[in-house]
């Protein structure tokens, strides 16, 4: 019989140190129904551009289609070669991108306050680092929101003001007294620069809506900077291509202490996580299980995909209500819901 996490915890607070989460975490918030932009944005595009997404590169990547057309009319423009038709497409497929962003994200004060205050409360609780897989901006905003209590805690994701309009990933930036957020797979917030830089997406002022930001963002030419779900070895490829998913990576594969697993698969598309697992100093790993009538299967494929660590397993069903009726050592749920109501705009780091 799995124990529940109220359990997990109670019996070794050390499984509140690192923190690994995946597609059932934002489940737990909101129904993202949790597909590649692509397969959402799929009825907006023609047949021929579906053809072209299927053939030209055989992927469900955005920036890779989107860069094949920019640099198609570049070649055109060099012959005096009329661009009409294909600017026409490139601004369909840009704004079926776009409309997908917002038809798989919610916008902040749509959670409510208790499921703010559960995002919260889980940046709050884990004392080390926290990794997620995850491109909505949940993890974002629970950031965020955790910043307001300073005095509580320290969390950064590696961001940092320059004199430019967005905030440039800094490696130095990493502290070892403080919770460090990764995003492994990249997030909708995320864009790489024209220069290699990556960058995180700010919002001009107090009033203007992060994923309007994000909208305005990808017109000036900035794609969102996350890996297309597909088979782990095209993810690892990716992730070795880009620096900062590089440095996350390299992060989790370097882990030490205890590591707790919520709402991830770890299927076959996620090897390469298992990979880096495995190369860890990770001495304990608890991993939830949510679908309790499978529990004997799941169990015996992760011990066997992670034989060399000691793995506990617990009822993942209890995860969120149990985050939520945790009470927080010199921060009571008053104070946070007073933080949450003072500061309801999310101002970017």
């Amino acid at each position: 019989m799995l124990c529940t996490f109220k359990q997990l915890i109670e019996k070794d607070d050390m499984f509140l140190d690192n923190f690994l989460f995946g597609n059932g975490f934002s489940r737990g918030f909101h129904d993202f129904g949790y597909q590649t932009l692509y397969k959402v944005a799929e009825d907006k595009l023609t047949p021929k551009q579906k053809h072209l997404f299927k053939t030209f590169t055989n992927t469900s990547n955005f920036e890779e289609i989107l860069h094949a057309l920019k640099t198609a009319m570049e070649v055109n423009d060099l012959y005096n070669i009329s661009n009409d038709d294909l600017q026409k497409e490139y601004l369909h497929i840009k704004d079926a991108l776009i409309r997908s962003v917002h038809d798989i994200h919610p916008e902040f004060d749509y959670l409510g306050n208790e499921k703010i205050l559960m995002l919260v409360k889980v940046f709050l609780l884990f004392k080390g680092n926290i990794f997620t897989t995850n491109y909505d901006l949940l993890s974002y905003w629970g950031q965020v929101k955790v910043s307001h209590f300073r005095n509580y805690k320290n969390i950064t994701d590696l961001f940092g003001k320059r004199p430019k309009d967005y905030l440039h990933f800094k490696k130095e930036k990493e502290d070892p007294n403080a919770t460090t957020l990764y995003f492994l797979h990249g997030g909708l917030h995320l864009f790489m620069d024209g220069k290699g830089d990556v960058r995180k997406v700010v919002k001009k002022d107090d009033s203007e809506l992060l994923l309007d930001a994000i909208e305005e963002s990808i017109n000036e030419g900035n794609l969102p900077l996350y890996v297309a779900e597909g088979n782990s070895d095209d993810k690892y490829k990716a992730i070795q291509s880009n620096f900062y998913l590089e440095h996350c990576y390299d992060s989790l594969k370097n882990l030490t202490g205890y590591l707790t697993i919520y709402g991830q698969d770890l299927g076959n598309s996620d090897n390469h996580l298992i990979d880096a697992v495995k190369q860890s100093r990770v001495k304990k790993i608890a991993y939830g299980i949510y679908d309790v009538a499978r529990s004997g299967e799941i169990k015996e494929r992760i011990i066997q995909s992670i034989p060399e660590k000691e793995i506990v397993f617990f009822d993942s069903r209890d995860f969120v209500t149990t985050i939520y009726n945790t009470s927080l050592t010199g921060l009571s749920d008053e104070e946070i819901f007073k933080g949450i109501q003072e500061k309801k705009t999310i101002i970017p780091l």
